[in-house]
């Protein structure tokens, strides 16, 4: 009975041992990363300005704008210093009452894309709508990134939470400057 049972324990390890083999030679090497964009990273200390890829397998920070923003965001956009941004919105994406949000992204030196922050727009006038924040303290300054603009056409707000679909009506390059005041 021993005499079988040697050959079976031989089988199980070899059969182990290819399968640890298998997935250390398929093991997935560093993340991939895509030219989506590329973002301008400024050193504040110096003039240079180098040029990094930004990891994003999935496309998430592809520069776009969707037709219902009819006026976008300035070219060589700057946030955190207090400089205006505007974005006219027809409407046409949601209710006339509609919020319209953003999102901050900033790119550090090895290409990653970090979340900074999200808001509402400060203030509306019509269709336009604008915000001019400062930020006095940031990881992000001297960074370049992206400012996604979106509504939540389904909004709920219960409680004080609101909750709803996020439709990305756009995502726009943007270089961060925290104010030095």
């Amino acid at each position: 009975m021993k005499k079988n049972l040697i050959p079976v324990i031989l089988v199980g390890v070899v059969v182990i041992l290819g399968i640890v083999g298998f997935t250390v030679l398929n093991k997935p090497k560093d993340e991939p990363k895509t030219e989506a964009t590329t973002a301008q990273n400024s050193n504040s200390t110096s003039e240079s300005t180098s040029k990094v890829t930004v990891i994003d397998p999935d496309g998430e920070y592809k520069l776009f704008s969707d037709p219902s923003i009819i006026q976008k965001p300035a070219e060589n956009l700057v946030f955190g210093n207090g400089q205006t941004i505007t974005v006219e919105y027809d409407q046409s994406k949601g209710d006339a009452g509609s919020a319209l949000f953003y999102k901050l992204y900033y790119v550090d030196k090895k290409g990653v894309v970090f979340q900074l922050a999200d808001s509402r727009f400060e203030t509306r006038d019509g269709n336009v709508y604008s915000t001019s924040n400062k930020v006095f303290n940031s990881d992000a300054d001297g960074l370049s990134g992206f400012l996604e603009v979106f509504i939540v056409p389904d909004a709920n707000i219960s409680g004080g939470v609101a909750s709803g679909t996020q439709l990305k009506l756009g995502m726009y390059p943007i270089k961060f400057e925290t104010d030095k005041s």
